[in-house]
């Protein structure tokens, strides 16, 4: 009886051995809802990074090389106009102002009243002093304008005389004889450029009766005349 009891116990010791090798050696189940991964394959040389499926791949934080930026530039400096000639010709001064005539302007579209304002024009001083003048506007057409008013010339008594001193590049005309104060700078320059010392008196309308001038004014006083004939 002892010895069949010992047979049993020696069975079922053998029989749970049997069990608990197989289970060891049993591959394991991956759990639903479990992504396996394939193993990885490693190359020689080459660093690889896995990653997971659904997590979010953040690159390594790059340092930007610092940026030069220039130092700022300040605009050039523009200095005031001087009161010094710089148009070269006489009759090249450009049209600096809304008429269609050459400098500043001349008050033919009434645009001037008793003072003239700031900059280059062209006139007669028709009397002064040593502190003022008295000053006669002229106004110097050019181009399509002046042709026109050639034309003008031309159907008009005066007819051959309209182009012996002046040209559609250079068309004075006194429109009126209003004379203005000028007020002069106690240091005011002086200049001639000795083109028209050949322009006789005109009979032309509106025609040239005194010797043109450019009188520059600055801060409503006359720092530099240019003379078209005449001495310093």
């Amino acid at each position: 009886m002892r010895t069949l009891v010992y047979g049993a116990l020696a069975a079922l010791a053998l029989t749970l051995t049997a069990c608990n090798s197989k289970a060891n050696h049993q591959e394991l189940q991956p759990l639903p809802g479990v992504t396996t991964l394939p193993p990885i394959t490693t190359v020689p040389g080459v660093s690889i990074a896995t990653t997971l499926p659904g997590a979010s791949s953040v690159p390594p934080e790059t340092t930007l090389a610092p940026t030069s930026v220039p130092p700022a530039t300040p605009p050039p400096a523009t200095a005031p106009p001087g009161p010094g000639w710089t148009f070269g010709d006489f009759r090249e001064v450009p049209q600096l102002g809304a008429e269609n005539v050459r400098g500043s302007g001349c008050g033919a579209d009434g645009s001037i009243g008793d003072t003239i304002p700031d900059g280059w024009w062209l006139g007669i001083v028709v009397d002064g002093s040593d502190t003022t003048y008295e000053f006669d506007l002229v106004c110097a057409y050019k181009g399509t304008a002046a042709t026109s008013l050639i034309a003008d010339c031309q159907a008009s008594p005066a007819a051959a005389t309209c182009l012996d001193y002046f040209d559609k590049n250079f068309w004075p005309m006194n429109r009126n004889t209003k004379a203005r104060t000028v007020p002069l700078a106690a240091d005011m320059g002086r200049g001639t450029n000795g083109e028209l010392c050949s322009v006789g008196i005109e009979t032309r309308t509106a025609g040239v009766t005194g010797e043109l001038v450019w009188l520059h004014i600055i801060g409503g006083r006359a720092v530099y005349m240019q003379r078209g004939c005449g001495g310093e």
